[in-house]
């Protein structure tokens, strides 16, 4: 008698294929214009941003910032922002988990860093800011996530994707940010993961 084939994950496939890091890099890349601004009101201009990604990707939102169209309000797991299929079910599996952290202390970055990571989405982002140094504060990022799977502090998700954004209140345009992508076993820097091909 044959072996009957295992299902799949629950998550679908072909959702997947429309976001990816590199796409939702190259969305983020477009969408963000550099405004000086500082507490609420730079809260406010991000996930402005992030709401237009939202419905460029026609997912449901499920945060505390949401402007009222395919919006729940509410936070799940204490995370800022999850995507969902439009219309997906109440205990759907989330396709996108983001973090935004306004602190400039280290340890509330990391402390945000390490809780998006252990959501059991396809693509999980980390935004944070440093006061002085945003690329030194990435590298500190990337060595913990380093240190963290040799000691399973990270949860890994097999085809999964994470990026991590860096930058400093008063900055300029996209190129100010300082970031990392995990794709795969490797760690790749953010301008040279958007110009690569990888998961076209």
């Amino acid at each position: 008698m044959a072996k009957k084939k295992l299902r799949p994950p629950p998550f679908r496939t072909d959702q997947r294929k429309v976001m990816n890091a590199r796409i939702w890099l190259a969305a983020f890349r477009e969408e963000y214009t550099a405004k000086d601004a500082t507490g609420a009101m730079w809260t406010t201009h991000m996930f402005e941003v992030l709401h237009r990604m939202q419905h460029r990707f026609a997912m449901h939102c499920l945060c505390e910032h949401g402007d009222g169209k395919h919006h729940e309000p509410g936070e799940a797991l204490e995370i800022d922002l999850m995507w969902f299929k439009r219309n997906g079910g109440t205990y759907d599996v989330p396709l996108l988990a983001l973090e935004h952290e306004n602190s400039y202390l280290a340890a509330e970055a990391k402390k945000d860093f390490w809780r998006v990571f252990q959501v059991a989405a396809p693509l999980r982002v980390f935004i944070g800011y440093s006061r002085n140094n945003p690329e030194q504060r990435l590298e500190e990022l990337v060595t913990l996530r380093s240190k963290g799977w040799q000691g399973d502090l990270f949860h890994r998700l097999q085809g999964g994707e994470d990026i991590a954004l860096v930058g400093q209140r008063g900055m300029g345009g996209f190129n100010s940010w300082y970031g990392a992508v995990w794709s795969g076993n490797k760690v790749h820097r953010l301008h040279e993961f958007l110009r690569s091909r990888l998961q076209q």
